[in-house]
């Protein structure tokens, strides 16, 4: 103003802006069929009272903690949605579940002396470990016994 009798008068104002956000962590982002992973939320600023929303996609879990354990049994991506009172911050991952192999060594066999038969563990397996010790898709069993095979897909399950 340009009167000497109403002076301007200027205040300071002094604003903090708190960055708030939260970030997702987990054990492992890939999975075989049936494991569990922990996955972590980590908050950065706010006002340190905090409510926790997760949802799943797809749908089906839910939880208020910071912190979850799950094991999801198709690839499943969390979101968390985090409210300070004032702001709300979201973030999510995803989890990639990965399928068991399949074995079949075919049913129980019953041999004449002296004769064998081939067990096959299948092809396209990346490891197989017999309880004979052989670490080959098939082995030749030539006598009495309980023959078992440990498979691994290329996912390491």
């Amino acid at each position: 103003s340009n009167d000497p009798d109403d002076p301007e008068i200027t205040v300071p104002i002094t604003m903090h802006v708190a960055e708030v956000a939260v970030e997702l962590t987990a054990d492992d982002t890939e999975i075989c069929l049936g494991e569990t992973v922990n996955i972590t939320s980590a908050m950065t600023g706010g006002s340190g009272t905090f409510t926790y929303t997760w949802t799943s996609d797809p749908v089906g879990f839910s939880s208020s903690e910071p912190s979850v354990t799950v094991t999801p049994e198709v690839t499943t991506t969390y979101f968390l949605s985090v409210f300070d009172g004032t702001i709300t911050v979201e973030d999510n991952i995803t989890i990639q579940v990965n399928p068991l192999p399949t074995v079949d060594l075919g049913a129980d066999a019953i041999i004449c002396l002296g004769d064998s038969v081939i067990l096959d563990a299948g092809a396209g397996l990346a490891d197989y470990l017999w309880n004979t010790g052989d670490t080959t898709q098939t082995i030749t069993a030539d006598v009495t016994g309980e023959f078992s095979v440990v498979v691994t897909n290329e996912f390491g399950c």
